[in-house]
């Protein structure tokens, strides 16, 4: 299975997770927090990382071709790049265009903002943890570990509806 993980510190904390520092693709500091974000590459996996935005995709999409048409993209744009042009012309909405089966993971610079975002039927797998001072969100839950700030609880009205 693809392995990604990603974490934004609010407490400016210095973080160093036990990762190979070759999979790291952000690791910025800001005024407001940090961010830091790693995943091990294959060929369903790619990212985009500019002056404003940072976008990572794992997964299919399986009307690229349609969504093509629809920018009247004739260059040869990759995957990534038509979720980025997508994005920059229709913001968020852009997602009720896209089909497949995917983990998109966008981070706006310019916007402050993080989104998480999973494709309809969601056999991808995308957890993610937020407190006041930090987000965490992998591929795996037991990524979390990686974060020695992280105490796992039970949240007894979410094991209530579950059940």
């Amino acid at each position: 299975m693809q392995e990604f993980f990603g974490f934004i510190d609010y407490k400016k904390e210095d973080f160093y997770p036990n990762i190979n520092k070759k999979n790291i693709f952000v690791e910025e500091k800001f005024s407001k927090f940090n961010i830091f974000f790693s995943y091990r590459e294959n060929y369903l996996s790619n990212h985009i990382n500019s002056k404003n935005i940072f976008i990572f995709l794992l997964g299919n999409i399986s009307n690229i071709l349609d969504l093509k048409y629809l920018l009247n993209d004739e260059e040869d744009s990759t995957h990534i790049e038509i979720i980025e042009k997508l994005y920059k012309k229709w913001d968020i909405e852009f997602i009720n265009r896209v089909k497949g089966s995917f983990i998109i993971i966008i981070y706006d610079k310019d916007r402050d903002r993080l989104m998480l975002i999973k494709d309809r039927v969601g056999k991808i797998p995308l957890n993610y943890y937020q407190s006041d001072d930090k987000i965490i969100f992998a591929s795996s839950i037991k990524s979390f570990k990686m974060v020695s700030t992280f105490t796992p609880h039970i949240n007894p009205e979410a094991l209530a509806s579950y059940l």
